[in-house]
């Protein structure tokens, strides 16, 4: 509810304070969201070594949402709100609210490209691992046991999106998304001398996001 009332707030606002062309005024509904994760290589082989495979990130998303935008009088500069709502990557369900700057050039092979700056504040999964090595003598020697902790805690973050969306007609578009996911991996080590090293290592994935659009 937070979120859709500061959608309310920033369009209402932004009509007021700046000058725009509100007979150009448009109303998109984005839908879909597919995804793919350039994932930490030595994460996903740690992983792979501990639990015997890979992790494996939603990447069907099957999203729904909408934006608001409007172009400044003359101009082919845009500012836009939006709400967009998902099941994130983690299996969580997400709710992002943006405010955007985005420019529009015109082409002929197909209708427009919008190259989009957003500010994103998300509601969203974020993965949190620890792991703990420790050794135990058995029989004689010292063998490393590894214990496993995953879990997934929501936060609210807020961080910028770049975005290109293809506009193929003027009612029709598809949107190409960068998103960077961070997480927190945990290790926790006991020593011969019973003294434990923690040690946090931040790991970030690299997120190619895809989506579609109406125009209304």
């Amino acid at each position: 509810m937070r979120f859709f009332l500061l959608f309310l707030l920033f369009f209402g606002f932004s009509i007021q304070a700046f000058e725009l062309d509100k007979s150009r005024a448009e109303l998109d509904i984005k839908f879909g969201g597919w995804s793919h994760h350039f994932i930490d290589k030595d994460y996903q082989e740690e992983y792979r070594n501990i639990n015997g495979e890979y992790y494996h990130y939603n990447e069907n998303h099957r999203g729904l949402g909408f934006e608001i935008s409007a172009p400044f009088i003359d101009t082919n500069h845009y500012i836009s709100t939006g709400l967009w709502y998902m099941e994130d990557s983690n299996y969580v369900e997400a709710v992002h609210f943006g405010v955007a700057y985005k420019y529009r050039s015109l082409l002929e092979s197909i209708h427009s490209i919008d190259y989009t700056f957003n500010i994103v504040a998300a509601s969203r999964g974020f993965m949190h691992i620890r792991y703990d090595y420790e050794y135990q003598n058995l029989n004689g020697k010292d063998v490393l046991q590894i214990r496993s902790n995953y879990n997934v805690e929501r936060k609210t973050l807020i961080y910028p999106m770049p975005q290109i969306t293809f506009n193929i007609t003027k009612q029709f578009h598809v949107d190409v998304i960068a998103m960077v996911s961070k997480f927190d991996y945990y290790q926790t080590t006991k020593s011969d001398f019973d003294i434990y090293e923690r040690e946090k290592v931040n790991y970030w994935n690299k997120v190619l996001f895809f989506r579609f659009g109406f125009k209304f």
